[in-house]
């Protein structure tokens, strides 16, 4: 791996390890199933509720939670494509929306 890929997927991991710290809550998404409609209008409800919504590449995901010093999430839960849903204001708003647009797709 070139040392430019790595600095960027450094990069990458501080960024999202700053953004955990500092958030009020964050939700992992399997976003499996979901129509390109539906998750840009996914996207769109959360980015109202201001809720920052990334797709990240599950090891690099795994190393920012490990770096923000969140215990408990290890590899088994990034099976498959994995986003996050992050807030910074109401820790209850990504669990709502998140649930709601559930419902409404299944």
């Amino acid at each position: 791996m070139s040392e430019a890929i790595k600095n960027a997927k450094m990069q990458i991991v501080n960024e999202f390890a700053e953004k955990i710290a500092k958030a009020e809550s964050f939700v992992l998404v399997d976003y499996r199933g979901l129509t390109v409609e539906e998750d840009t209008n996914l996207r769109n409800t959360l980015r109202k509720e201001n809720v920052e919504y990334k797709v990240v590449k599950n090891r690099l995901m795994l190393r920012a939670i490990e770096k923000a010093g969140i215990e408990g999430i290890d590899a088994s839960v990034f099976e498959g494509p994995t986003a996050i849903a992050i807030s910074y204001e109401d820790a209850v708003a990504p669990v709502k929306f998140l649930t709601e647009n559930a419902k409404k797709v299944n």
